[in-house]
């Protein structure tokens, strides 16, 4: 089963109950391999489909960035989504 399907799961089952706030920030380069953009999709929809009031969540897609150049351009938007999430 894959993290997306796990994800979905999770949140079919617990978006009803209460958790202390959550933030979920993810994002992917653009340039990744066509079945990473197609999970981050897949992980984007599941979270579109399952609101809840605990979790909030944030997603970019970094644009031309390969997979080891995304992590450092995805710093400073998690850092910011934080601030907003914890303010």
């Amino acid at each position: 089963m894959t993290v997306v399907n796990h994800l979905n799961t999770f949140l079919q089952v617990q978006t009803q109950s209460y958790y202390r706030p959550t933030l979920l920030y993810f994002t992917v380069g653009g340039a990744e391999h066509k079945l990473m953009l197609e999970a981050y999709n897949n992980l984007e929809q599941s979270l579109v489909s399952h609101t809840s009031n605990w979790l909030g969540w944030r997603s970019k897609v970094n644009p031309d960035a390969k997979h080891n150049d995304n992590p450092a351009l995805s710093i400073t938007g998690a850092l910011m989504a934080y601030d907003e999430f914890i303010n």
